[in-house]
């Protein structure tokens, strides 16, 4: 590069990289990388948002530029607290969490590349911050530091690699507070400090005092009280992905009652457990229903008799009586018991035994027959999505898909696989698809509700619940995505009465009592939401005991 080629620019650089990023790799490579790929989206989105550009992205570090610092601060505030809502939906050990480093200095430009001191100051500042942190060097904060709404940690000079001069290094704090507000450095005045001291000790005094009293003379209370609004530690429902993840499952355990195995085992025709209206008043209903539980039956009966069969041939077999009769029997009896009549095993284990271990095991035994029974890799998928291991379950979708680009179960399976990953565009791209296949197909309807409701487009959630309640009456987990996505609209009595809905369908469903009580709660009406948050304890919702326990309250 030549002289007459530098072309130099003062910008505001944002560098971003995953803290302990190796580790995450090293326990699971296929995740991390689909994690990485989905944060990396989100941070390109919003860099964009901001008037900025994304300059590189190698590993697994991300260089960006701004013309403007305060842009640049407001754009990694915005990303780490979208990025803290979706890793507060994941366990603890799984979290990716970015570190930030932004500096105002001058670079040089070459191409769509930026090099020089003011991108390895940068780099310094992000060793220097703390997972989900912000640090700003000091030519940075001289910019904004009466310009937004938030607090400032004053860090000190640091000597950092590779640079001459001490840098000046603030760290900004997520949450708003005063403009400007800064603590450690010396701009407070040491008549401040004394007033802030003598204040901290009588408010120390006045707490012990008020501790003494209630201790010895205010008799202690019966049962402790839910916490007004402003206290609370777990969000509102206009806020859900704060702090609680919406299910334990992105399928959750429904009393499904699975279609008509004469339907299902059609060639071609897609496998799909779909939701059966529940009417009482529904004669129709009632006589499907038990045609189905009677199909089920037979098909467990027919499997039953054929593994016996071969279980009574084994042991012939094995003692040597009619040695030469027994294989030729044994062997037919075999053959007899095909892949679809694994399938069949499988399906009866998995929807009407609710034994996905035993239905997983029959489904690879169908697969290892015929390795092309797209409908055993779908349903394979299936099992591990209840699982929560998406990645498998992305797997075995593709796989079904590939060998039956028509299969509406595959892409939905797929799409449930892509919400566990956090990919939720390519969720509802596959459950477009799913619909397009089969537009009766409930649960693409009521997964993309949740997909969306993840991308905070409440509306399209509210369409999708909608529909899924219009194609099933009877189905808790549509009342309960309808409440979330009207909670979150600010519609808490209509939000209440899908709670109730969905309670009533399905009362084991804790996160139905969960959100209702956080409903109920944001209407003042504390008692119900005790009994709420009590029940969904009971049903062995970890957040609601977490809560709880915080509160000192007994389930």
């Amino acid at each position: 590069m030549t002289t007459q080629e530098v072309k130099r620019k003062l910008a505001a650089i944002l560098n971003a990289d995953v803290k302990g990023y190796t580790r995450l790799m090293r326990e699971d490579e296929d995740w991390t990388v689909r994690t990485l790929n989905a944060y990396r989206g989100i941070m390109r989105s919003l860099i964009q948002q901001h008037r900025g550009r994304v300059v590189d992205a190698p590993g697994d570090n991300m260089l960006a530029e701004f013309g403007s610092v305060v842009d640049a601060v407001q754009c990694a505030v915005e990303i780490q607290q979208v990025l803290r809502a979706k890793n507060a939906l994941l366990p603890e050990h799984r979290r990716m969490e970015f570190r930030i480093g932004i500096n105002l200095g001058d670079v040089i430009e070459e191409g769509d590349l930026i090099y020089g001191n003011g991108v390895n100051i940068t780099a310094r500042l992000e060793d220097l911050a703390e997972a989900g942190g912000i640090c700003i060097s000091g030519s940075a904060y001289e910019q904004i530091e009466d310009k937004l709404p938030l607090r400032y940690d004053y860090l000190g000079e640091h000597q950092v690699k590779n640079i001459a001069k001490p840098v000046r290094v603030y760290r900004a704090q997520i949450d708003p507070e005063a403009p400007g507000k800064v603590i450690g450095e010396k701009k407070v005045k040491p008549r401040q400090w004394q007033r802030i001291a003598v204040s901290l000790v009588i408010g120390v005094v006045v707490v012990a005092a008020v501790i003494v009293i209630w201790k010895f003379y205010i008799p202690p209370a019966p049962q402790p009280e839910i916490a007004s609004k402003g206290k609370i530690t777990a969000p509102l429902p206009e806020k859900p992905l704060a702090t609680i993840p919406p299910s334990s499952e992105v399928v959750p355990k429904e009393k499904l009652t699975p279609p008509s195995p004469k339907k299902v085992l059609k060639a071609a025709a897609p496998l799909a457990p779909t939701v059966q209206v529940s009417d009482e008043k529904s004669t129709e209903n009632v006589r499907k229903n038990q045609e189905q539980a009677k199909d089920l039956e037979e098909m467990r009966k027919k499997t039953e008799e054929v593994l016996k069969e071969i279980e009574k041939l084994k042991k012939e077999v094995a003692k040597g009586e009619g040695e030469k009769v027994s294989q030729e029997k044994y062997a037919k009896a075999v053959n007899e018991l095909n892949a679809m009549d694994w399938f069949k095993k499988g399906y009866v284990l998995r929807y009407s035994d609710k034994n996905s271990q035993e239905a997983m095991k029959a489904f690879d035994k169908a697969i290892e027959i015929d390795p092309n029974y797209a409908n055993a890799y779908a349903q394979r998928a299936v099992i591990y999505n209840e699982w929560r291991q998406y990645s498998k379950a992305l797997r075995e979708s593709e796989q079904a898909i590939k060998l039956d680009p028509n299969l509406a179960v595959g892409f939905n399976c797929r799409g449930v696989a892509h919400t566990g990953l956090m990919n939720y565009q390519e969720a509802i791209q596959d459950f477009n698809r799913a619909l397009e296949l089969e537009p009766k197909f409930v649960w693409p309807y009521c997964n993309r509700s949740w997909a969306y409701f993840m991308l905070k487009n409440y509306h399209e959630s509210l369409k999708d619940a909608n529909k899924a309640i219009e194609l099933a009456p009877g189905f808790s987990n549509a009342y309960f995505r309808r409440g979330m996505a009207l909670a979150s609209l600010n519609k808490p009595q209509d939000a209440i009465k899908d709670f109730d809905k969905a309670v009533e369908l399905d009362p084991t469903f804790s996160r139905s009592n969960l959100f209702r009580g956080f409903t109920l709660l944001k209407l003042g009406k504390n008692e119900q939401a005790l009994g709420d948050f009590k029940k969904a304890a009971s049903l062995g919702d970890n957040d609601a005991q977490d809560y709880l326990k915080k509160k000192g309250i007994q389930w």
